[in-house]
């Protein structure tokens, strides 16, 4: 964030406390000030502001679904959880809170449940990647290594014009051929994937150890 943009974001949520303290029973307030602070890299703040939004207005989805995402970001899955499951009470058919939900269970490593989780967010979005991303993470860790193979190369069919998506599910392909003994396949993949990406540190990290060992 440039200087000139960290202002701005300093001001909008001075801003917007202001708003609360005037208004405080407008669930529109915190929501807004939960998306500023997030955007300024302020998870822990943001969580609380869209706890607060859902708690002003009782079935509102989106504050609990975003306060879960903030949650990840901090690392506690285990909260995450519970706002995403709050979120999908109110909509069980939102693809992005399912995908978001089976992300954490996989890294609280309930990977069935991940899986599942993912299926159900792919059928609703078979054409964005990050459902099919999350099925391969959790198909990999209960060692289904062709179903995951499957899935990346559904991540990787959805993304043609997203080349950080492409290469996060080349990279993760890379790791499923490495893992079925496919290694000239892999080391393609992990190739492919730092091509697409330069940025993307995992792919030029296993690119370099496989050249190296």
């Amino acid at each position: 964030m440039t200087e000139e943009s960290a202002g701005h974001a300093a001001g909008r949520i001075e801003a917007l406390t202001r708003a609360i303290a005037a208004e405080p029973a407008r669930a529109e307030l915190p929501f807004e000030l939960g998306t500023a602070l997030l955007h300024a890299g302020d998870p822990a703040g943001a969580a609380r502001a869209w706890a607060e939004a859902a708690r002003l207005r009782p079935g509102w989805m989106a504050p609990l679904a975003n306060r879960g995402i903030a949650l990840q970001q901090l690392q506690r899955h285990a909260e995450a959880e519970l706002a995403l499951r709050d979120a999908l009470r109110l909509q069980p058919d939102s693809e992005p809170v399912l995908t978001a939900l089976a992300a954490t269970l996989h890294v609280l490593g309930r990977h069935r449940e991940a899986a599942e989780t993912a299926e159900q967010a792919a059928a609703l979005a078979p054409g964005r990647p990050e459902p099919w991303i999350n099925l391969g993470l959790a198909l990999h860790a209960l060692g289904r290594l062709g179903d995951a193979e499957a899935a990346y190369r559904r991540a990787i069919g959805a993304v043609p014009d997203a080349p950080a998506a492409a290469a996060m599910a080349v990279y993760n392909l890379g790791h499923v051929l490495n893992d079925q003994w496919r290694r000239a396949e892999a080391l393609a993949h992990f190739r492919r994937a730092a091509a697409l990406d330069p940025d993307y540190q995992p792919a030029r990290q296993a690119l370099l150890f496989n050249l190296l060992y």
